[in-house]
């Protein structure tokens, strides 16, 4: 029989929320419902609308919900933002107005999102977050600009999302871990999985295990299109890096201490009770890849008491 455990409350660092995202997970299944209880928006929505949205959701739910602010003032629109508004003066009144729960900023800094204004927007991104003193978030993936640039940018406290993706000039070379990545790491730069749809390699993350680089925050990246399949919970991603071998308690650290600390967040006042179960199931990555693991996370739901 599995030994029931106790741990602060979980957090998804980063995840797509109902009511501020077009394309949102139900905050309640996909937070307390699976044993979080902080989930953080990773800027869906416009930015000087998250004041009045966030108050909204949090009405409806006991799953504690934050957000990033977009450095795009569109939010995450459909057609990118290779054309919109990076001033950052959306995001700026995101944090003026909602301070505590815009936990900050956030740039979708690939080629795919931007366009060839991947460096000027991190720039921007990164001279609004040193304004509020509060972190920023780059998602990384098809460049221009590339992880590597993005992470010899990024300050101590800084986080990369989708460090394990498949897509060119990622986080490995010929040698192993890419030299910008190691002193990334050694400056205080935090390496989240934001797993997501096509942003998670078994190939790429095994190889990164084996050179000593394991993620310092483990995220989901859930939305409609990631949650059925290959994401489904935080839980089933702590699955996979334990059976990457990662030490349970090191998982557990990655979504409770570190992304807490990360975002500056009050001492929790909630706890996530969980077993580890010896069971064989099927994990499936971003890319159709897929491998037999033996233990798996089963979280309890959260008890409602409050916000």
């Amino acid at each position: 029989m599995s030994v029931l455990q106790t741990s602060a409350e979980w957090i998804d660092l980063h995840a797509h929320v109902e009511g501020l995202a077009r394309f949102g997970v139900d905050p309640t299944k996909f937070g307390v419902g699976q044993g979080v209880g902080v989930l953080v928006d990773a800027g869906s929505a416009p930015p000087a609308e998250l004041g009045k949205r966030l108050s909204l959701v949090q009405g409806t739910t006991p799953t504690t919900v934050l957000a990033w602010a977009n450095i795009c003032a569109e939010g995450i629109a459909g057609d990118g933002c290779a054309t919109h508004d990076i001033s950052g003066a959306a995001a700026r009144i995101a944090l003026k107005q909602t301070p505590g729960r815009v936990v900050g900023i956030k740039l979708q800094a690939s080629a795919t999102r931007l366009a060839g204004r991947g460096l000027a927007a991190l720039e921007i991104a990164k001279s609004v977050a040193v304004e509020f003193g509060v972190p920023l978030m780059v998602h990384v993936g098809n460049g221009p600009p590339t992880m590597r640039e993005v992470a010899e940018a990024l300050r101590t406290g800084d986080i990369v999302t989708h460090f394990a993706h498949g897509k060119p000039a990622g986080a490995l070379d010929g040698e192993g871990v890419h030299r910008s990545l190691r002193a990334a790491r050694e400056r205080g730069v935090l390496f989240d999985i934001g797993h997501g749809a096509g942003s998670f390699s078994f190939e790429v993350m095994e190889a990164l295990m084996r050179h000593g680089f394991p993620p310092d925050i483990i995220s989901t990246d859930l939305h409609r299109a990631s949650l059925e399949a290959p994401v489904r919970s935080l839980a089933d991603c702590m699955s996979k890096m334990l059976g990457l071998e990662m030490a349970e308690n090191e998982v557990i650290a990655a979504v409770t201490d570190t992304p807490r600390k990360a975002l500056k967040l009050p001492e929790a006042t909630r706890t996530t009770s969980y077993a580890v179960q010896n069971e064989e199931w099927i994990a499936t990555d971003s890319y159709g890849g897929t491998r037999t693991f033996s233990r798996r996370f089963r979280p309890r739901p959260i008890e409602r008491k409050g916000n």
